[in-house]
C-alpha cells in the first residue's frame, strides 16, 4: 500500500513581548561597548515563549474518536495539527499571530478550527473570515457570491493576543488527506 509521509511545518509570525529588554535577560549597560555582552547574554537565556507543534491522525470507529501517530497517512485520513504557545516567563507576552499552513495534499476541515475566530488565506498574504467568499465577475444585479473551495485554502491564522505568565494557549486544525499518494522515501543501505 502506498502512503504519504507527512512533514510538520508551521509559521510563527512576529512575537512582541510586553516587557522591557532586561526582563528577557538582556543586560543593559551605559557603557558604549556593552552591546556584544548584551547580545551574548540574550542568546544564552531561555526564550520566554515555548512553541510546540504536534500532528496526530484521528480515526473514528463506531462513533468513537481515537488519536494515533501521523507519520504515514492515506487518502481519506484525518490529521490534526496543534500548535501550543506557552509563556514560560513571569510576565505577560503579546503574540500578534499564530499561523498554520495547510499541509500539501490535504483539505482544511473548517468546522474543526479551535479556538473559533480563525481566518484563512488562499495566497499567504491576505487573510479573511471563514468561509472565504468571492463575487462573480458579473456586474450589477446578476453578480453572485460563492464560497471558495476549502481545497484552495493554504494557511489558517489566529490572533492570540496576550498570554499570561505561566499560561499556554493551543490552536488546532484538522485536515483530510486527498490527492495523489506517494510512497515514503526509503534509505538505500
Amino acid at each position: 500500500m502506498s502512503v504519504l509521509r507527512l512533514q510538520i511545518c508551521v509559521s510563527f509570525a512576529l512575537l512582541t513581548c510586553a516587557m522591557p529588554a532586561c526582563a528577557l535577560g538582556v543586560e543593559q549597560s551605559a557603557e558604549k561597548n556593552s552591546g556584544r555582552k548584551a547580545a551574548l547574554t540574550a542568546a544564552s537565556q531561555t526564550p520566554p515563549l515555548k512553541i510546540t507543534l504536534t500532528r496526530q491522525k484521528i480515526t473514528t470507529v463506531d462513533g468513537q474518536e481515537s488519536i494515533g501517530s501521523a507519520e504515514f497517512a492515506k487518502p481519506g485520513d484525518i490529521l490534526q495539527d496543534t500548535a501550543t504557545y506557552a509563556n514560560v516567563s513571569n510576565v505577560p507576552l503579546k503574540v500578534t499571530e499564530a499561523t498554520l499552513p495547510v499541509p500539501v495534499n490535504t483539505v482544511l476541515q473548517i468546522r474543526s478550527l479551535k479556538p473559533a475566530g480563525a481566518t484563512a488565506s488562499i495566497d499567504g498574504r491576505s487573510f479573511e473570515n471563514l468561509p472565504i467568499r468571492r463575487k462573480s465577475a458579473q456586474l450589477g444585479a446578476n453578480a453572485t457570491e460563492t464560497e471558495v473551495d476549502p481545497g484552495a485554502y493554504r494557511f489558517v491564522r489566529w490572533l492570540p493576543g496576550e498570554i499570561g505568565p505561566g499560561k499556554a494557549v493551543s490552536f488546532s486544525a484538522r485536515f483530510r488527506v486527498v490527492g495523489e499518494v506517494v510512497a515514503p522515501e526509503t534509505s538505500k543501505d
